[in-house]
């Protein structure tokens, strides 16, 4: 299929190929020639065309719903249904396909641009365990993961008595949501409200 080569250049058919199952939209040579844009893209722009885990198929495309793209979870690849026409970020599908075991590649008419992300930064939220004895066996609510060494800074009480105790920093990361997408039409970010109202609608 016109516009593979991009993969190579880029380094990129080893990490492909070593996924139980990949999509892999290619803009065509027409609308490359289109857009001005017949010169070799960017890693990133490629990486934005490419899913791995998953050889999709046309029937999961029209259902919609959203994958995350070659760049991460920050970047979404969204599928709709335009009267009957499998859309990618709005973009539709275009010339030839090719559905193999592992493997799906479609024509696309245009180049999905980098940049529709929802959940760009990612932040660490801490919580401090109670204190304890230093010579018990620690572990961190299930989410969380134990940050640095124990500090020997804290009293606890056992019994009728206070004793100096060890205390735990466990923390896990947190993505926050952009403006990007502002419209309810998409998933939520993780941990966002359901009751999010779109900026100017309120």
């Amino acid at each position: 299929m016109p516009g593979t080569g991009w993969l190579p250049h880029h380094k990129l058919v080893a990490q492909i190929e070593a996924a139980k199952a990949y999509t892999i939209f290619v803009p065509t040579n027409h609308s490359l020639e289109t857009q001005g844009n017949s010169s070799i893209l960017d890693v990133d722009t490629v990486r934005h065309h490419v899913i791995l885990g998953e050889a999709l198929t046309v029937e999961v495309l029209r259902k919609g719903g959203h994958r995350n793209s070659l760049l991460g979870p920050a970047h979404w690849l969204v599928f709709y249904n335009h009267s009957g026409q499998p859309e990618v970020n709005h973009m539709p599908l275009e010339g030839p396909f090719l559905e193999a075991p592992g493997c799906s590649l479609f024509g696309l008419s245009g180049i999905l641009t980098v940049g529709s992300s929802r959940c760009l930064h990612s932040h660490a939220e801490a919580l401090r365990e109670k204190c304890i004895n230093c010579t018990r066996k620690f572990r961190c609510t299930q989410g969380f993961q134990l940050q640095d060494t124990p500090r020997k800074s804290c009293v606890y009480r056992s019994g009728f008595s206070f004793s100096r105790g060890c205390s735990y920093t466990c923390a896990k990361k947190i993505q926050v949501c952009s403006e990007v997408f502002p419209t309810k039409a998409l998933p939520l970010c993780p941990g966002e409200e359901e009751s999010r109202i779109a900026p100017g609608k309120h």
